[in-house]
């Protein structure tokens, strides 16, 4: 009986110090679990960090040439407007024109910027960055400064576009041709709500045979072309979309078959290639009377990416396009081309008066 309780004392021993070999190994796994994930977040935040500091670390492009080449991929990629991006590459285009010199400097907000290959990690996008403060301790003699009193700033090219009420800035730091972007200030607010609206002068007092209602009114049509029914829709309900004369401030009316209601059609598409008319009627027809044939044509500013094709309504005339004489025209028009629109948005109308001056 004693060899007995003795071989199992000696058992029940070794069991328990088995087991707190165990517990003291996993204790170890889980220290060491531990650091590496304490380590990789704070490798995860000093990747996202929320300045920007690492200049030239990973650029976008490695030439001014191949950053203006790479403009329009990189623009769209912003989280922007679809209308802001398009505005910045036809300014742009592939060789960054029109932009004017900056400087960007410490604790300024940018939205996004671009980053190039840095590692394993392939270009990509950064969010909400602000330009970091590099602090410059000595002058170029010698002398030392005051520490918080001199730092670095970064030279940029930068383009500037309103739109909708927002001021959209685009930079590309020489650097690193990181491109990026931010929100400039507040454009101020007017007491007239239509005063952000972009205007189109009208005036068909000197147009040639100019057909006048019962109230001296000339009728014009306006077609944007491109826009689906539901953009249609959207312009038909939009603040912005007004007509404005004499008598003061009127909401154009829709209709889809105004050609036919007034007498004419759309011509064939040999005859509206020639004139320089969209080959296809435009699905959507808007038309307002104009006092005295002199107004204005309001559009909000996402609608100025279309063509507009503006007619008026004159006595008929005789076609003089060749392979069509005979045939009789009821409109005289004008085209507004998204390219002038865009051209002319920061003063807010066209740059020219409509009147009629394109004939068949």
């Amino acid at each position: 009986m004693g060899e007995t309780v003795l071989f199992s004392q000696v058992n029940n021993q070794s069991a328990a110090h088995a087991a707190q070999q165990k517990e003291i190994a996993m204790h170890k796994i889980i220290a060491v679990l531990a650091l590496a994930i304490a380590t990789l977040a704070n490798q995860a935040f000093a990747a996202e960090s929320p300045q920007w500091k690492g200049w030239n670390a990973a650029p976008y492009a490695h030439s001014l040439g191949e950053a203006c080449k790479k403009a329009p991929e990189a623009i769209n990629g912003f989280n922007m407007p679809s209308a802001v991006k398009e505005h910045f590459k036809q300014t742009l285009g592939i060789a960054c024109m029109g932009g004017t010199k900056v400087w960007l400097t410490p604790d300024m907000p940018l939205e996004q910027m671009w980053s190039g290959k840095s590692g394993r990690k392939l270009p990509h996008l950064m969010n909400k960055k602000s330009v970091g403060e590099l602090p410059v301790l000595r002058s170029p003699d010698g002398r030392t400064y005051r520490k918080g009193a001199v730092a670095e700033t970064a030279a940029a090219f930068q383009w500037t576009f309103v739109y909708e009420g927002k001021t959209y800035v685009l930079y590309l730091p020489w650097v690193c041709y990181n491109w990026s972007w931010a929100l400039g200030p507040p454009v101020a607010t007017s007491p007239d709500p239509l005063a952000a609206c972009y205007k189109i002068p009208l005036d068909y007092r000197q147009t040639p045979g100019v057909v006048w209602d019962e109230h001296h009114a000339a009728r014009i049509e306006f077609h944007p072309d491109g826009l689906s029914r539901t953009e249609l829709e959207r312009l038909a309900r939009d603040p912005c979309f007004k007509v404005i004369d004499a008598t003061g401030i009127h909401v154009p009316y829709h209709r889809c078959e105004v050609c036919e209601i007034s007498g004419g059609q759309w011509p064939p598409a040999e005859l509206a290639k020639a004139v320089e008319l969209p080959e296809k009627e435009p699905s959507g027809i808007f038309t307002a009377p104009i006092a005295d044939g002199i107004g204005v044509v309001l559009l909000p500013h996402w609608a100025i990416v279309y063509l507009g094709i503006y007619c008026v309504d004159v006595e008929g005339y005789v076609v003089s396009v060749p392979h069509y004489t005979g045939w009789t025209a009821v409109t005289r028009f004008d085209l507004v081309t998204p390219d002038e629109m865009r051209r002319t948005l920061p003063k807010g109308k066209l740059d020219r008066v409509l009147s009629g001056v394109k004939h068949y």
